[in-house]
């Protein structure tokens, strides 16, 4: 009986050891998703989930076999941010790793807190890529080789003159051509570095003799250009006054005044700032002459402009208290012109009337 008792003992025993030893491994739980991984056993999982599971390390984020397994990639530093957050000491490197580039410089990319707008306006970078516009290469590190699609086109033929500027980039090139065939703007008319000077915050912008715009004079000096005129760049070749005459350009624009949509090479539609309202006027050719100088169909459409009629006829105005009727009854002068009557033939063009009608006369 006893010996019965001490074969139970034992054989409990057995069991409670082996239910100890042999517990079972915990359950894991990976999403249905496949994105393969090669391990560093040499096989290939469907996520990096399971790959842990299985306690593997991940040698790369593809297929096995790895790309590196074979990659000679150059020894040049030009290094790549990827979306894994690491940085790569080249582009071949990031390939070979099977890790898409997000950028290329270090981590963390200058976009993590980019927004640039959707516009296109295609610019192209110095690592021969094209970007949708200047912010997107910015963003991505870049600096921008032209304004265009990859690849450039090489028409810059500078000069060698000598005659340095200092780029926004910090560095010093041989004249304003070489700079500007780079992609960089210059700051100063000198040797990098450029002056530090105390200028006033007072936006007056003026445009300098290199054709570059600078918020005030002081700081056009600072950078040893000299101011070529008030204002933003280009400089207008026209002098206009500065009284305020706001007139609508054809171009549906306003200008200050009337000289100034002339040295735009604009018609003006009306005397107002755009828009300009839209009158209803007969089609009856009575010209009169408005004060601006211009020539209006009638007097309707000289209203519908706000210009005053300085005489009836077509411009310029004749002799003083000269008034003549409406009626159209074209007459042609002695000097060859068709006048609406001969009031005024005698009264503008002072003239006799050769024939009655349009010009040529036929006798």
């Amino acid at each position: 009986m006893i010996r019965m008792w001490v074969l139970l003992f034992i054989f409990f025993c057995h069991v409670f050891e082996s239910s100890q030893t042999q517990a079972p491994a915990p359950l894991c739980r990976c999403q249905h998703q496949y994105s393969p991984v090669c391990g560093d056993d040499g096989k290939t999982y469907k996520s990096e989930c399971k790959a842990k599971c299985a306690g593997v390390n991940i040698k790369c984020k593809n297929k096995c076999p790895c790309p590196d397994d074979g990659c000679n990639c150059p020894t040049k530093y030009r290094p790549v941010c990827c979306y894994n957050g690491k940085t790569y000491y080249n582009e071949c490197k990031a390939k070979c790793a099977g890790v898409k580039i997000k950028c290329k410089s270090k981590c963390p990319c200058p976009d993590d807190g980019c927004h640039c707008p959707l516009i296109y306006h295609p610019v192209c970078g110095g690592d021969g890529n094209t970007y949708d516009n200047n912010c997107v290469a910015k963003c991505a590190g870049v600096q921008v080789k032209c304004k265009n699609k990859c690849p450039c086109e090489d028409v810059c033929s500078c000069s060698k003159e000598l005659s340095p500027v200092c780029g926004v980039d910090g560095k010093t090139y041989d004249n304003k051509c070489i700079a500007k065939c780079n992609g960089v703007r210059f700051k100063c008319k000198r040797k990098c570095p450029c002056n530090v000077c105390a200028c006033p915050p007072v936006f007056a912008p003026v445009c300098g003799d290199y054709g570059q715009t600078y918020d005030n004079a002081c700081e056009a000096v600072c950078a040893g250009v000299t101011p070529k005129c008030k204002g933003k760049c280009p400089c207008s070749k026209c002098a206009c006054e500065k009284t305020y005459r706001p007139v609508c350009g054809d171009d549906g624009k306003t200008y200050d005044n009337r000289c100034a949509a002339k040295c735009y090479g604009v018609d003006v539609k009306c005397n107002r700032k755009c828009p300009c309202k839209s009158c209803h006027c007969n089609k009856r050719y009575r010209p009169v002459c408005g004060r601006d100088g211009t020539t209006y169909s009638n007097r309707c459409n000289a209203r519908c402009a706000r210009v005053k009629v300085k005489c009836f006829g077509q411009c310029p105005c004749g002799g003083h208290g000269c008034r003549c009727p409406y009626w159209k009854r074209p007459v042609c002068g002695d000097d060859g012109k068709t006048y609406v009557n001969a009031c005024f033939a005698k009264c503008k063009g002072k003239t006799a009337v050769r024939c009655k009608g349009k010009c040529p006369c036929f006798h």
